[in-house]
């Protein structure tokens, strides 16, 4: 028995919930982003975890950067 819930309190849950037709809405969204090309020209990145040290202590942050260098080397247009 569930006597802790009411039948007012089952009626607030089976009214929120998703109707079929949201529920296929939201699953066709998700297949088409799935189904999306990846984007042109993104760099792979790496990540790491490093300690920030503040006057309230240490921070943990995430650090995202680009896995290789994009800076451009000699010879450089503006040489020739």
């Amino acid at each position: 028995m569930c006597d802790e819930d009411t039948v007012d309190d089952n009626e607030k849950f089976l009214n929120s919930s998703l109707s079929r037709r949201q529920f296929n809405t939201l699953t066709i969204g998700a297949a088409a982003a799935l189904m999306l090309p990846k984007v042109a020209n993104a760099l792979d990145v790496v990540s790491n975890t490093i300690e920030v040290k503040t006057d309230d202590g240490i921070a943990d942050c995430y650090f995202v950067h680009p896995s290789t260098c994009l800076l451009y080397t000699s010879p450089s247009p503006r040489d020739s």
